[in-house]
C-alpha cells in the first residue's frame, strides 16, 4: 500500500473557495489525501487528548500527538444544516441558503437543499483528478439535486439527514398520521429504511475505510461525517454499556 500523505488544513466561513482553490505545480506532482472525520455534536473537552478524565479516545489521542491539535477554532453556524455547508463551501449560510428563522436545519419535509451552484471542495478537488466520497451524514437536502452525488462526490454511503429524524422519533407537524422514515443511501437508491443504529458507526467506518484501500494508487477526499454523538445515542455491543459516561461515552469510544 502506498503511504498516504495527508495536508492538515483549515476551512474558514469567511473564504470563499472561488478565490483560493488553486493547485501549485508541488501539490500537482505530488498530490495529497484529505480525510475530514466529522462528528456530529461532539464537544470540545470529549476527547482524552483535550482533556476529559474518563472517555478513553487513545486513537484520536495518538493521531493530534502525531499531527497538530488546534485549540481554536470558528464554524459558520451552531447547528447542522448550516455549518455544514460552510465546511464544505467555506461561505457563510446567509450566502448558501442554508439558514432560517422558524427551522435552523433541513428536515425531511423541506423541500430544498444545498444549490447546484455552489462549488464544493469534493467539486473542486474532484476536478484536480481526486475520487471522492460523502460516508455517513450529509443533512443539505434530501431531495436528489442536492444529494451529494450533485455536488462534487462520487460515492455517497449513509443518511440524508439526522439520525433522530425518523418514524420512531419525529412526526409532520399539522398531519400525526404521518411519521418519517431514517432512508439509507448507497449512491442514488435508498437501500434501506430504519436502519439498525446500533451498527452505524461500525458499518460506515468500514467503509471508509474500504474506500481508502481501493484508493491507494489515486489522490483521494474523504468526507466521513459520523451521525454520532447526536441523540438518540447507539454502539454496536463490542462498546455498549464499557464506557463509565453512558451512552455517549460508548458512543465516541466506538468512534475512537
Amino acid at each position: 500500500m502506498k503511504t498516504s500523505k495527508i495536508l492538515p488544513f483549515l476551512i474558514t466561513p469567511l473564504v470563499s473557495y472561488n478565490a483560493v482553490a488553486k493547485v501549485t505545480p508541488e501539490i500537482e506532482k505530488d498530490k495529497p489525501n484529505f480525510i475530514v472525520i466529522f462528528c456530529d455534536d461532539l464537544g470540545y473537552g470529549d476527547l482524552s487528548c483535550f482533556g476529559h478524565p474518563t472517555i478513553k479516545t487513545p486513537s484520536l489521542d495518538k493521531m493530534a500527538s502525531e499531527g497538530q491539535k488546534w485549540t481554536n477554532f470558528y464554524v459558520s453556524a451552531s447547528v447542522s444544516s448550516p455549518s455544514r455547508a460552510g465546511l464544505l463551501t467555506g461561505r457563510l449560510g446567509v450566502r448558501t441558503g442554508m439558514y432560517g428563522d422558524n427551522k435552523v436545519v433541513l428536515y425531511p419535509n423541506s423541500p430544498q437543499g444545498l444549490p447546484e451552484s455552489e462549488l464544493t471542495i469534493a467539486s473542486l478537488l474532484k476536478q484536480s483528478g481526486y475520487a471522492t466520497a460523502c460516508v455517513g451524514k450529509w443533512h443539505l437536502g434530501h431531495k436528489e439535486p442536492y444529494l451529494p452525488l450533485n455536488h462534487g462526490f462520487d460515492y455517497f454511503y449513509g443518511i440524508p439527514f439526522s439520525n433522530d429524524m425518523s418514524r420512531n422519533e419525529q412526526k409532520l407537524k399539522g398531519n400525526p398520521n404521518y411519521k418519517f422514515e431514517l432512508p439509507f443511501y448507497n449512491q442514488l437508491q435508498i437501500i434501506e429504511t430504519e436502519p439498525d443504529q446500533t451498527q452505524l458507526t461500525k458499518r460506515l467506518t468500514e467503509y471508509a475505510v474500504s474506500f481508502i484501500e481501493q484508493h491507494t494508487e489515486d489522490p483521494f477526499f474523504l468526507y466521513l461525517a459520523h451521525p454520532m454523538p447526536h441523540i438518540p445515542l447507539y454502539s454496536s455491543s463490542s462498546f455498549e454499556g464499557k464506557s463509565v459516561r453512558g451512552k455517549y461515552g460508548d458512543a465516541v469510544e466506538e468512534i475512537d
